[in-house]
């Protein structure tokens, strides 16, 4: 694992591929990982006699909103292929443990076509909006074996050590 932009990559792209097995698993569904590499449709779920597009995401929230946030421009993406899908999945892996905030290793999901997200920008900046979408209105999904968690940690902090302003955030869970 490297550090940096190929890092953060690489964490992701660990987080998406191992994910989709546990998720297949769990909810006995086929899904099927469409591209190896970034794209609006990470795999599709086979569940007959539907098929649903669906996205998987590393995230760390913001820990005091309890929410994810994504690029304005990314969610119109996926609510144009939600609207032409009748649902477009979402799978968001916790990244951060954190018992005082009552975060944990967890999968959060829900249905962009569904699911009401508050608009907003970073740094009120109209160049950097986004869509932020809450825990609350997600479905906490505690699904994630404990070698997973004990893997992701690892890979998490090799990859990216917390910041001084931001250690007390990013706490060890094993």
């Amino acid at each position: 694992m490297t550090n940096g932009n190929n890092g953060i990559y690489e964490f992701g792209k660990w987080v998406e591929t191992n994910i989709i097995p546990i998720i297949s698993e769990k909810y006995n569904m086929e899904v099927v990982q469409t591209a190896d590499k970034f794209c609006d449709i990470d795999a599709m779920i086979y569940r007959f006699p539907s098929v649903y597009p669906c996205q998987f995401k590393a995230y760390s929230p913001r820990v005091f909103y309890k929410d994810m946030s994504m690029k304005l421009s990314m969610y119109n993406r996926y609510l144009k292929i939600a609207e032409a899908n009748n649902g477009y999945k979402v799978f968001q892996v916790n990244t951060i443990y954190n018992p005082s905030f009552k975060l944990d290793y967890k999968v959060y999901s829900f249905d962009i076509l569904n699911t009401e997200p508050t608009f907003g920008s970073f740094a009120n900046n109209d160049d950097r909006a986004v869509a932020y979408f809450k825990y609350s209105d997600m479905k906490e999904l505690d699904i994630l074996p404990l070698d997973f968690q004990r893997e992701m940690e690892k890979l998490k902090f090799e990859l990216n050590p917390p910041s001084p302003d931001y250690s007390k955030f990013y706490l060890r869970k094993f």
